[in-house]
């Protein structure tokens, strides 16, 4: 009996022992790049990554659900584990924990109302923009150069409609050339010469260009201010209600530049807080923005990013998986597929990371 006793405990130490070989995969949710499906699978773009990796190099594992605040330290003490949240390198976190090569890199984005990347009054103000008047001026300048010359070949010849007084004549010459160019042409002036013939007919042909340039530029130009939402750097947050993640690199980055803000515990609440106008704008990593940003109505992310973030997977200081891992990654990254699971996840245009 007592033998029976004693290779039943050796059997279950042996099994607890080997269970405790297998790696703890600590994740939490964080779509695209970790989901949580309905039947309480993982799946995204840092679990396929993972499970290739695994799979190279037959590991067995279990993933476990932990908060972003307990991975730090479960990583320092638990030499069985690996955390696939896109966690980002940074100098301090590299100090307690070790990394395998990047997976992904990108930078910091801005999510607002999509009435506050756009409205009336954005445009307005554009129109009156630097830029703009430098447009206009150009094209007076062109304007005044060809009224001019239309008048010196046309005043002797012509001066019904290009006669009188040089101010008036120039004057006739500006209207002519305005009538022209934007192919209007009421016919109450029109050169008689040869030589202003000749000049009125490169100008109908170049008035064309003109005008579709003119307005393919002043249109690019307001529709690019109307997105950015009057924000063009960080210091255009100070005067708003900007929410952020607690504990995450653009919640440092907020107060090391002294921004107030909120924090939260996950992107997705942070996303919600602007959705339900408890905010104005949230700043976190651009590709997990834009996901969660597809998913509701009357949000969009501003067109421009700072401060590079690059994306690794975290494991605990010296650990011997390291270096298997890291060359199972590379293996993976060249063989190409990774570039079709980055566009399955991310979209055609992420489908490429430095």
């Amino acid at each position: 009996m007592r033998l029976v006793l004693i290779v039943t405990i050796i059997i279950s130490i042996a099994g607890s022992a080997r269970a405790d070989d297998s790696l703890s995969v600590l994740v939490r949710e964080i779509p695209p790049f970790i989901m949580k499906n309905n039947d309480g699978s993982w799946s995204g773009l840092s679990v396929a990554l993972w499970e290739e990796i695994a799979d190279s190099l037959g590991l067995p594992f279990r993933y476990e659900e932990l908060p972003f605040d307990d991975v730090m330290s479960r990583l320092e003490r638990d030499s069985q584990a690996v955390a696939i949240s896109p966690f980002t390198m940074t100098s301090e976190r590299e100090q307690q924990i070790d990394f395998l090569h990047p997976f992904y890199s990108s930078g910091l984005g801005i999510a607002v109302r999509s009435d506050e990347a756009g409205g009336w009054w954005h445009v307005i103000r554009g129109l009156f923009s630097w830029t703009v008047v430098q447009f206009v001026l150009v094209w007076l300048v062109v304007l005044s150069g060809i009224g001019f010359a239309v008048w010196i070949v046309e005043r002797r010849r012509n001066p019904e409609q290009f006669g009188g007084s040089p101010l008036r004549g120039i004057a006739s010459g500006v209207w002519w050339s305005v009538v022209t160019m934007t192919t209007v042409g009421y016919g109450d002036k029109a050169p008689v010469t040869v030589v202003g013939r000749i000049l009125a007919t490169i100008w109908m042909f170049a008035g064309l260009i003109a005008v579709a340039s003119l307005t393919a530029s002043i249109t690019t130009f307001l529709t690019v201010a109307r997105l950015q939402s009057g924000i063009e750097s960080l210091d255009d947050l100070r005067n708003r209600t900007v929410v952020s993640v607690d504990g995450s690199t653009s919640s440092t980055l907020l107060t090391a530049n002294r921004i107030r803000h909120r924090s939260v515990d996950d992107p997705k609440a942070a996303v919600d807080a602007v959705h339900q106008n408890d905010a104005d704008a949230v700043v976190y990593d651009a590709p997990i923005l834009q996901h969660l940003v597809a998913e509701r109505d009357g949000l969009t992310v501003l067109p421009w990013r700072f401060q590079r973030q690059v994306y690794a997977f975290a494991v605990p200081p010296g650990s011997p998986l390291r270096e298997e891992a890291n060359r199972a990654l590379l293996s993976f990254v060249e063989s190409g597929d990774y570039r079709t699971l980055v566009e399955e996840y991310l979209g055609l245009d992420n489908a490429w990371s430095e």
